[in-house]
C-alpha cells in the first residue's frame, strides 16, 4: 500500500504503472472495506481501456468484480467480469481467464469451467471448494482460500473463513461472510 502511494504521488509515471499502483491500491481499500476504492480502480479501468490489452484490462477486471462481491452485488460482480472473461478465452492468459471466470461463477454467471485454467478454479467452478481451498492453501494464498471457503454453506467453513479475513485485516470481506 505505501509503495503503491507512493509511487502515485509521483509525477510523470507512466500509465502502465499507474494502472498497477491503483489496481493494487483498490484491491487493498476494497478488502479492508475502506473508503475510495471506486475512483482508483475507474482511473484503472480507463487507463487499461487504452490499451486494449488483456495484462492490464484483466487484473482491474478482477479488483473490480471482487469489489462487487464484498459489496454484495453480484449483478455488478458479474458485469466487472464479463468482457475481459470473453477476451481472455481468446488470449493466452490462463490465470487471469481462470481469476475472472471464478468471479463470473460466484455471480452465479458462469456454471461450467474453460478449458486451460488453474486448477483451483476449475475445481471451485466445478463445485469442488474443499480442494479448491486446499490448492490455494498450498499455493500460499490465504485471501483466495478464505474466498472459496466463504461461498461454502459449511457453517464451519464460513467461521474459518471469517477467523482468516479477521487475521489478513480484509475487514469487508469478514463482513460479507
Amino acid at each position: 500500500e505505501r509503495e503503491a502511494d507512493e509511487l502515485l504521488g509521483q509525477t510523470g509515471i507512466s500509465p502502465v504503472s499507474r494502472i498497477n499502483a491503483l489496481t493494487v491500491l483498490g484491491h487493498i481499500r476494497a478488502r479492508r472495506g475502506d473508503p475510495g476504492v471506486s475512483p482508483l480502480l475507474d482511473e484503472a479501468r480507463s487507463l487499461a481501456e487504452r490499451t486494449e490489452e488483456l495484462q492490464r484490462l484483466g487484473p482491474v477486471a478482477v479488483a473490480r468484480a471482487e469489489a462487487s462481491w464484498l459489496e454484495g452485488d453480484l449483478e455488478r460482480t458479474a458485469a466487472e467480469a464479463r468482457s475481459t472473461y470473453r477476451m481472455s478465452l481468446e488470449k493466452d492468459g490462463e490465470w487471469l481467464r481462470g481469476s475472472l471466470a471464478v468471479w463470473m461463477h460466484r455471480a452465479g454467471a458462469l456454471t461450467v469451467a474453460p478449458a486451460n485454467i488453474p486448477r483451483q478454479c476449475a475445481l471451485e467452478i466445478e463445485g469442488d471448494a474443499s480442494a479448491a481451498a486446499e490448492e490455494w492453501a498450498r499455493l500460499g494464498c490465504p485471501f483466495e482460500r478464505a474466498v472459496v471457503l466463504a461461498t461454502c454453506r459449511a457453517p464451519s467453513a464460513a467461521e474459518e473463513a471469517r477467523r482468516e479475513f479477521e487475521r489478513l485485516g480484509a475487514d469487508a470481506a469478514r463482513r460479507r461472510v
